[in-house]
């Protein structure tokens, strides 16, 4: 990237280090500002007329951008499920509810039980999201690319009261299954508060009972020195 476009785009950009380019973070930010496709009050005739290959430098751009969603934001899968577990806990607390009114024929929409629910998030966290749920449901490890006006679909489908859930990112079909197999798998592999805040070191504001006790009988110890001490220190007064 930098032999090919740094020199061009350090002149264009005014940008005083020439090697500003061999940084990987500063390629993803600009490859990431390019692929938004926002060009209003942008001067992009100047990287034209500079030589620069549109499609060519495209097709790189989202080569970059996908590199930094899964490699470097979604590279680990377990920090992954960290990341997304609330959410999916989420949504799977609402399918619930759906699934519990529906059962005993309620059939009650409101702001509490709507029909949808939809949530917006950055492409990273798609990503996150799609990482976790293919290693969650065991599926095939494809790096759907989170474009803008992505959309991943929970779908609850109720047939005789035999629920399913059917899952998509944009035109592609995740994964269909039952719902108590759906449940099962959420409730089992999404992490606990606890485990969240082992991973991430967090206080969680819980009494450490060892550390507690231990502190404790530190103190009784001290004090039990103190009194032994003065005891002697007396005695020994009276001796003389």
């Amino acid at each position: 990237f930098n032999e090919k476009y740094g020199k061009i785009l350090v002149q264009l950009l005014k940008i005083e280090d020439e090697d500003f380019f061999l940084n990987f973070r500063n390629i993803v930010q600009l490859c990431d500002v390019f692929v938004s496709d926002y060009t209003d009050g942008r001067e992009i005739s100047l990287l034209r007329d500079a030589g620069i290959d549109f499609n060519e430098f495209n097709e790189t751009a989202f080569k970059f951008f996908i590199a930094d969603n899964f490699d470097y934001f979604a590279g680990n899968t377990e920090i992954n499920k960290a990341y997304s577990s609330s959410l999916l806990k989420t949504i799977l607390e609402n399918i619930q509810s759906r699934v519990d009114l529906d059962s005993n024929n309620e059939l009650v929409y409101n702001s509490s039980n709507p029909k949808m629910i939809i949530y917006s998030l950055h492409d990273y966290d798609i990503t996150s999201l799609i990482v976790t749920i293919q290693d969650m449901f065991s599926l095939e490890q494809i790096r759907f690319y989170p474009s803008y006006s992505s959309s991943l679909t929970f779908e609850l489908h109720n047939d005789d009261n035999i629920f399913t859930v059917k899952a998509y990112f944009n035109d592609n079909t995740f994964f269909e299954i039952g719902y108590e197999q759906f449940n099962q798998i959420i409730s089992s592999k999404a992490y606990s508060q606890k485990q969240y805040n082992i991973l991430c070191q967090i206080d969680d504001g819980s009494i450490n009972y060892f550390a507690f006790f231990t502190f404790v009988f530190g103190i009784i110890a001290v004090l039990e020195f103190f009194f032994i001490y003065r005891k002697l220190r007396r005695s020994k007064t009276k001796r003389y």
